[in-house]
């Protein structure tokens, strides 16, 4: 539903978040993979180096440009290759004005062409890859890359929609309703139309704003919140600012330096880094899972975290008999405090339904009973309504995340309450591996998820192979004679 207040349109997502499929092709050393986003967990395993870490930026730099500001990536990819333009040309021209207004009505799907995006050799790909990576040559890293997002599960929902409703210089009324196992998209509009402007709202209101919003924790999210001042997005912009001026160049270098965001840092670094500077004003904010919140500083945090006026992040311990005695700036604290920091405060003050949200080794700085608590907290993330894309390395995140699909199979009220049940149907597992020592292609599997959960060879190898050493030492040592 859209809808005016204050002179802003408003729009309430009647998806659960990201519905459609990414598949990459020749992300080297990746040969293929597919990602669904349909899916509410998404868990990626593997050996160090297989490339875990650049899937994941590029699911999210994918979802980050089609809810954000990249109006090149809207118009020119989605409309271009989803909706036929002629049609709604021809659609246009033949409706007669009433009152100054159009009223039109068309069905879906002779507007809809396609429902796959394709991105390959494009210059359009090449400026994604430099503005995801901040670098401006990284395509030689991913000389065949191609990129297919498969929107069929979010045309679908689309098309399950209830009506909208628009008022603007443009448009009056907009709804979608079904008609004999037929859907209609419904506009009045004023007489000044074009299929440009019809474009737009179909892009920006049907398929844009259907696909919830993302964030990312990477692994160096645990000096994101020390580090920001000196790392600041705003200050590095404003020396750039200053070099473009000072330096005796001409106009259109200058301008290009004043204009450009600052590029230093990959992307998911620079929106951590942007939202940092920001927490002075985050701090008023209210997210929607501040339960969610209180259990990570309960079973994790141990503690409070409390954000300054100035942004300033502190932590007070449970432990202390005052908060006086026991708050300490977030630099002073534990390491496993600053990791956990950003996710609770992001889930107090941030998060919405239906966002997804990225976490790169959620086991960071973590003991082992704390890497249990995380992957239940993850769980009862997806339970109440965000979606979650981890990669891992954890034994113990694995391990957990397999009793609590066990949990919901025997639906098992003795361990684990309902909240923290895990239904298989719920999780995809990618796993990335080379098929041999010598070869130079990485290999997808998609693990299937069992009623008794999932298994990773990766890590249940390096298990097997401690336990067939230890088991040999043993023998031996009861071998050793010490008279």
């Amino acid at each position: 539903m859209c809808y005016k207040h204050n002179n802003k349109y408003i729009y309430e997502p009647q998806t659960q978040g990201n519905t459609m499929q990414i598949t990459f092709s020749n992300l080297d050393p990746i040969e293929e993979v597919t990602v669904n986003t349909e899916k509410k967990l998404n868990v990626v395993v593997g050996e160090n180096g297989l490339g875990k870490t650049y899937l994941s930026i590029m699911v999210y730099a994918i979802l980050y440009e089609m809810t954000s500001r990249s109006m090149l990536f809207r118009r020119r990819l989605i409309s271009k290759d989803i909706f036929r333009e002629r049609k709604m040309d021809s659609e246009i021209k033949k409706t007669p004005v009433v009152n100054g207004y159009k009223n039109m009505r068309m069905n879906i799907e002779d507007i809809l062409k396609s429902e796959e995006i394709k991105i390959d050799q494009s210059p359009y790909l090449n400026g994604f890859l430099n503005d995801v990576f901040a670098s401006g040559n990284i395509k030689k890293n991913f000389p065949n890359l191609t990129i297919e997002i498969d929107l069929k599960p979010l045309c679908q929902k689309i098309k399950q929609m209830e009506d909208f409703k628009i008022e603007d210089e443009h448009f009056k009324d907009i709804k979608i309703e079904k008609k004999k196992d037929k859907f209609y998209f419904n506009l009045s509009a004023n007489e000044d139309i074009d299929a440009d402007d019809i474009l737009s709202i179909l892009v920006n209101y049907l398929i844009v704003d259907t696909i919830s919003k993302s964030f990312f924790f990477s692994a160096e999210r645990g000096a994101i919140n020390i580090f920001n001042k000196e790392l600041s997005i705003k200050r590095n912009e404003a020396l750039d600012h200053l070099l473009a001026v000072s330096n005796n160049r001409d106009e259109p270098d200058r301008m290009y330096r004043i204009l450009n965001r600052n590029k230093r840092y990959v992307l998911p670094i620079r929106e951590s880094l942007a939202y940092a500077d920001d927490m002075a004003e985050i701090y008023k904010q209210e997210g929607e899972f501040k339960n969610l919140a209180d259990e990570l500083e309960n079973d994790l945090v141990k503690g409070k975290l409390s954000i300054k006026k100035n942004g300033q992040i502190f932590f007070a311990s449970e432990q202390a008999k005052t908060k006086e005695e026991s708050e300490v700036s977030l630099d002073m604290s534990a390491s496993s405090i600053k990791t956990m920091a950003g996710l609770t405060l992001f889930l107090r003050h941030t998060a919405k339904k239906g966002m997804t949200i990225f976490i790169d080794e959620p086991e960071l700085n973590l003991h082992p009973n704390m890497q249990v608590q995380i992957a239940k907290i993850i769980v009862k993330m997806i339970n109440s309504g965000l979606k979650v894309f981890v990669s891992t390395h954890s034994d113990y995140i694995v391990r957990e995340l397999n009793n609590l699909i066990l949990a919901h199979e025997v639906q098992d009220t003795e361990y684990y309450n309902k909240d923290f049940h895990l239904n298989k149907d719920d999780v995809a597992v990618t796993r990335l591996y080379y098929e041999s020592e010598k070869s130079k292609k990485l290999k997808t599997e998609y693990v299937k998820v069992e009623k008794d959960g999932f298994a990773v060879p990766s890590i249940d190898d390096v298990i097997d192979q401690q336990d067939e050493i230890s088991d040999f030492l043993l023998e031996k040592l009861e071998d050793v004679n010490y008279d």
